[in-house]
Order: C-alpha cells, then structure tokens, then sequence
C-alpha cells in the first residue's frame, strides 16, 4: 500500500475556504444582477408606452408608460438556494406587456364577460368601443422583450464572467 503526503494542505484549505465565500449565493446572484442592467435597460426602452391613460382589471387609473415602469430584475432561486437566476418581469397590474410580445387571439365571451370589459372600458358605449377597433381579431405581437434579449444575452455571459472571476480573485487574497 502506498500513501501520499502533501505539503501545505492547512494553507490550500483555507484558500479553498475563500473562494467557496467567493462564489456563494449572494456572489452569484450580485454578479448576475450587475450583468443584467443592460438587457434591463434596453428591455424598459423597447417597452411599448401608449397615449391614454386606461383602467387596470381593479379599476385603478393607469397613466400611459405603466408598464415601463413595471419592468424590472426579478430573482428566481430554489428552496435550497444552489440555483439563482433573474428574469426580467413586469410587475403590479403590467401583466398585459406579455400579451403584447406574444399577441393574442381572444375566445367567445360570455356576456358576464362582455359586461365586465365594457366598466373597465370605462363605460364606453358597445358603438364606441366598436369605433377603437374589433376586439375579436386574433392580434399579432409586437416583441419588445425578446430583441433585448437576443442583442445582449452575449455581454451578459461575458460580464458574469468577469465579475465572478472578480469575486473569486479578491476572495483568494
């Protein structure tokens, strides 16, 4: 049997000990949130931004760049916290700018439903909102989410890198 000594092991475990500080969760999830603000900001500029204020399905009073301003990092982790992601979301009542990059085609509605819509609307008469267009078409999305994505899901790779072997050289100090 033969048996193998190595020399410094006191000193590689503690410089093993830093780095496992250096890329634990919190680290991980600050160098990815930091690589993010790019596709974040180009995301919230593509953002469409109508021209009327509308009412929101809890009847709040939304002024038009509603959704701009509801997009934001949000992060995504397990229970036991060994994967952290972030995704860009629309928060609060801004669900819709999904609806506006994926386009939709509504079903029958029922005339519950079709009472509803007509008090959000604002009480619109049936004649009006027929004048803003029909409503029935299928409606074709207009992306604004995925062109972020495609023009710097790159830059965010890179920079993760970089910021994670950052974190790992000044833990190794």
């Amino acid at each position: 049997m033969s048996s193998v000594e190595i020399e410094g092991m006191a000193e590689l475990n503690r410089k093993l000990g830093k780095v496992s500080r250096a890329v634990d969760p919190r680290a991980v999830a600050a160098a990815l949130k930091s690589a993010m603000k790019p596709m974040l900001a180009q995301a919230i500029s593509n953002a469409p931004m109508g021209t009327q204020a509308h009412k929101s399905y809890k009847g709040r009073l939304l002024t038009p760049g509603f959704l701009k301003r509801n997009i934001r990092l949000r992060k995504l982790k397990r229970k036991d916290k060994t994967i952290v992601a972030y995704g860009i979301w629309a928060f609060d009542e801004a669900w819709y700018g999904q609806l506006i990059e994926a386009g939709w085609h509504p079903g029958r509605r029922s005339k519950a439903t079709k009472r509803a819509s007509r008090k959000v609307a604002g009480g619109l008469s049936t004649s009006a909102l027929r004048s803003l267009g029909d409503t029935r078409k299928k409606k074709k999305g207009e992306p604004w989410l995925g062109p972020a994505w495609n023009q710097h899901i790159v830059g965010v790779e890179r920079a993760f890198k970089q910021e994670m072997l950052a974190h790992i050289r000044q833990g190794l100090r």
